[in-house]
């Protein structure tokens, strides 16, 4: 009916049934890696850390709670522009007309790449020739902050997620709680 979901028939049987089903991506990524940058100028030193990872994708299950329709769970914006007699849109089923939970459709698979800047530490270092007075070696003030930003354009909080806590289920993001940004202040003094 309109509003419902329609499902693909796959291998042109006419019949849409667990036969039409196909692998949608892999959570493993083509290539990941990061890269550490290290700069001075005179007293000053500059720290950098940044990884990415290419071509995951991450299933956002977060997301789909906020599309089913129990009455219980908080939902999307987005959930506004479903199909109404009003609206007919092809983007978003009607109230009643989505997916049975515990269907996977590719609606909830997502683009997992990213770029994250993991760490930046900025230092300073006092000058010897104040520090030989009191008869310390070096002290060093620093600055650090830890998962200052994230590129990407998965909906949630973190594409590098599982939740399963299981290394054969990576990628799936079911209320993974978001990495936390966390800023340091220390002093590192030798006498």
């Amino acid at each position: 009916v309109p509003g419902d979901v329609k499902f693909l028939d796959t291998n042109g049987d006419t019949i849409v049934n667990s036969l039409d089903r196909q692998i949608l991506g892999s959570a493993n990524p083509k290539h990941y890696g990061g890269i550490t940058n290290n700069f001075t100028y005179k007293n000053w030193d500059l720290s950098v850390f940044m990884q990415w990872s290419y071509g995951n994708e991450t299933y956002n299950s977060t997301r789909m709670t906020g599309f089913f329709t129990d009455g219980y769970n908080n939902k999307f914006e987005e959930i506004k522009n479903r199909w109404t007699p009003d609206n007919p849109t092809n983007e978003l089923w009607s109230y009643t007309g989505g997916p049975q939970e515990g269907i996977l459709t590719d609606f909830f698979i997502e683009d997992g790449s990213f770029v994250r800047l993991s760490n930046v530490t900025l230092g300073y270092s006092l000058p010897k020739s104040l520090l030989s007075r009191a008869k310390i070696n070096s002290l060093r003030f620093y600055l650090s902050v830890d998962n200052l930003a994230l590129f990407t354009k998965y909906k949630g909080y973190d594409p590098d997620v599982s939740v399963r806590r299981d290394p054969l289920t990576p990628g799936i993001d079911f209320g993974a709680y978001p990495r936390s940004r966390t800023v340091r202040f220390g002093l590192i003094m030798n006498l």
